[in-house]
């Protein structure tokens, strides 16, 4: 079976490609469950952003997708691991993120702390069983055993976590294996394609 990509520019993608869009919805329900076959893990979505306002646009539309789902069984938390070269826009996408899910605090970069915990308010996502967001930079992880002083491993076993990782590749052996992966691509003069692959 072929891949089929989608290849959107944001500011049409909700108007245009409405049925490309609730294919990431539904995506996303898939992946919160955890029990993805292998045939599905081959499709993926792609956005280009043409600015810092659009990838955080595509991160607060993903949030807000996954609010929409209601109550799911989950057997870990739901796990989003960003790639992409430094500046590609992983910390932005991560604050539309969080925006979406309702966090009202400033979100930066913890480069330098690993890990940054916030509560999760919103009442839908509650309901939903989700107590927590964790964003994570694994960018200086050099030995993935610096995870376990953390406690990454039951912080990813807790289906009432929602937790962003960005470099999640450096970690990869870590990470549940039915992780949303969102990689990020510079296509020239100022334009990023955003590729979000279930697996």
């Amino acid at each position: 079976m072929l891949l089929k990509e989608i290849v959107l520019s944001y500011r049409s993608s909700i108007k245009k490609s409405i049925n490309g869009f609730w294919s990431l919805i539904h995506s996303v329900s898939r992946q919160a469950e955890g029990f993805f076959t292998k045939r599905n893990s081959m499709k993926k979505q792609v956005f280009i952003s043409k600015s810092t306002k659009d990838t955080q646009s595509i991160g607060e539309d993903l949030a807000m997708a996954i609010r929409r789902q209601g109550k799911r069984r989950r057997r870990h938390a739901l796990v989003i691991s960003l790639s992409g070269e430094l500046g590609a826009g992983k910390t932005n996408f991560t604050k539309g993120f969080a925006k979406g899910l309702g966090i009202k605090e400033m979100i930066a970069s913890p480069t330098f702390v690993i890990l940054k915990i916030y509560e999760i308010k919103n009442k839908t996502l509650q309901r939903s069983g989700f107590k927590n967001f964790f964003h994570m930079d694994a960018y200086r992880i050099s030995d993935q055993k610096e995870m376990g002083a953390i406690g990454f491993v039951s912080m990813a076993q807790d289906p009432s976590n929602i937790i962003v990782i960005e470099w999640g590749e450096n970690i990869k052996e870590l990470i549940p294996k039915d992780v949303l992966r969102v990689e990020f691509g510079q296509t020239g003069r100022g334009s990023r394609e955003i590729t979000m692959r279930p697996l």
